[in-house]
């Protein structure tokens, strides 16, 4: 393990990153980097060039931020941070709940002042040690602060020993959640990435499962990595699978490799029907027009407001334009700190505030320039 000083923990998402429009999330904290999962896919891997070490090391070397409690204490108490008011999240570039937290409990600690300081929080892992704070979390739940996520998109055994070898099986995961929800802690599951043919295979048992554990919604995303990592995964999952043509189902013409579109939409399409069928809420970054479920990510009644959030704003005012003025109006009523509002401002002036709504007839013009936008039959 490697021990650092930092000065600074808490990060602030950048405005016009697609999490302003997805996710209610507007900041991160990241204590330890690099993770023990060990995972194949994951896009994390280069952020041990920060500290002068390789992608390969991702897995093998544990970075501390030694003093990342008491630097997250002064934070807080700074007027910057006093004014948040939104929600912060747990395992973005690594899994709070990986190993080393059993030996260090860093995460308990952050955990201890996020409650004493009543902020929201969400948390993505795939560790069942997540069950050691649930006194934590319990009581943070009776206050709607906290969000738990665990990530589960196939369930092979086999390939999860090759792709995330550092992970506990798949159903520990499913019994801890069932735990969290016997202890009124909200949770989700994230189907992410999307592993082709896999993910398809397990799909209607995870829907089925999660509807069981009471999670409050499933989301889906994709994978989006660089060539090389994408080739040692698809070695990998060839060497369980060796006539399986891996390549047919993806893209490889951009800056990373994505799944390709029509794969995307027929799994999400997918998704959606077993959503219907199993009364499970299903929430995507893509494909809108297939979600049944609110991106309020369970518990959060005060957040910032998402894009689905003026997609509804316009449905009410159908056929009428709306302008900036309206959309601030209507942001006033949610729990935003005045820097959304500078976030606001330059999507509803830009094209891309509505751009992933095409299945929608929202229309756009330009008055007096004032930027307007209309739902429209």
């Amino acid at each position: 393990m490697i021990k650092e000083e930092c000065k600074s923990l808490l990060y602030r998402i950048r405005p016009q990153g697609p999490v302003f429009k997805f996710y209610p999330h507007r900041a991160t904290l990241n204590y330890y980097i690099g993770c023990s999962h060990g995972c194949k896919y994951c896009y994390a891997c280069y952020t041990m060039k920060n500290i002068g070490l390789e992608p390969e090391d991702f897995a093998k070397e544990i970075c501390l931020k030694s003093n990342a409690i008491e630097v997250l204490n002064k934070e807080l108490g700074k007027k910057a941070w006093k004014a948040y008011s939104g929600i912060t999240h747990l395992g973005t570039i690594q899994d709070p709940y990986q190993p080393i937290e059993l030996e260090l409990g860093y995460t308990r600690k952050v955990l201890e002042i996020f409650l004493e300081n009543g902020i929201p929080t969400t948390i993505l892992t795939k560790s069942p040690l997540i069950e050691r704070d649930i006194d934590i979390l319990k009581e943070m739940a009776t206050r709607n602060l906290v969000h738990v996520d665990f990530s589960i998109a196939y369930l092979n055994e086999m390939l999860r020993s090759i792709l995330e070898p550092g992970t506990q099986p798949f159903e520990e995961r499913f019994r801890t959640l069932e735990k969290l929800r016997d202890n009124g802690i909200s949770t989700g599951i994230f189907i992410n990435p999307v592993i082709p043919v896999y993910t398809g295979k397990s799909l209607e048992k995870i829907i089925a499962r999660a509807k069981d554990c009471g999670v409050k919604y499933v989301l889906m995303g994709f994978i989006h990595l660089i060539g090389s990592r994408y080739k040692e995964m698809r070695g990998l999952i060839n060497s369980i699978n060796p006539s399986l043509n891996y390549d047919k189902y993806f893209n490889f013409s951009g800056r990373r490799v994505v799944m390709e579109k029509n794969a995307r939409m027929e799994i999400t399409k997918y998704t959606n029907q077993l959503s219907v069928k199993y009364g499970v809420p299903f929430i995507t970054t893509e494909f809108h027009q297939y979600k049944t479920g609110d991106y309020n990510f369970g518990v959060f009644t005060h957040r910032h407001p998402l894009i689905f959030d003026y997609v509804d704003l316009l449905a009410r005012n159908k056929n009428k334009y709306l302008g900036l003025d309206d959309a601030i109006e209507f942001a006033n009523g949610f729990n935003c700190e005045k820097s959304y509002f500078s976030s606001l401002k330059w999507y509803w002036n830009s094209e891309k505030m509505f751009n992933d709504m095409e299945h929608l007839n929202i229309q756009r013009r330009v008055e007096n320039d004032n930027v307007q936008y209309m739902l429209a039959d």
